[in-house]
């Protein structure tokens, strides 16, 4: 099972990416979770995609510890290029295999994400998680992560509020 959990935005999303991995990954099924602000018809089409739409953010990570392989299939553009995705710590947290385009804030997560340059690059890193080649274990994923917790960062603030006061 190869998922994605998110907003489903053309501007943010590569949904002919996502529609590649269904074609070319034909015995996995795509599981897509998310309102759309953009059509879904080219990708859902294929049989082996099962968009679920929007599902109550409690429920989202039962969702994503189902998922064999996370993915992140960004586009390349201005919007991503500056970006912090919370969905990456959320994916990370679940310990589960995750790939991703790249974009500069994945790469300080290298040692624990498949980080793909291109398309083939993509589908090649899906297939490796897939048959047990996955960067990094379910351990040091949730590891890289574990100080990213609200309450951590909360701590450091008052900390900080505390050493300036």
């Amino acid at each position: 099972r190869i998922g994605f959990f998110g907003g489903i935005d053309d501007y943010v999303v590569d949904l002919a990416l996502l529609e590649r991995v269904a074609r070319q990954i034909p015995q996995a099924s795509l599981v897509v979770i998310g309102d759309a602000t953009c059509s879904m018809d080219s990708l859902v089409r294929h049989p082996n995609v099962h968009w679920l739409g929007f599902r109550p953010y409690e429920q989202i990570p039962a969702y994503g510890a189902t998922f064999d392989v996370a993915l992140m299939p960004w586009l390349d553009n201005e919007w991503i290029r500056h970006c912090n995705p919370i969905k990456l710590k959320e994916y990370l947290a679940l310990g589960v295999p995750v790939v991703s385009t790249d974009f500069p804030e994945v790469r300080h997560y290298a040692d624990v994400v498949a980080i793909a340059r291109a398309a083939d690059d993509f589908v090649a890193l899906v297939r490796d998680a897939l048959d047990g080649r996955p960067v990094g274990t379910p351990t040091c994923r949730r590891a890289r992560v574990a100080n990213a917790t609200w309450d951590v960062q909360a701590r450091r603030l008052l900390e900080l509020a505390e050493a300036t006061a």
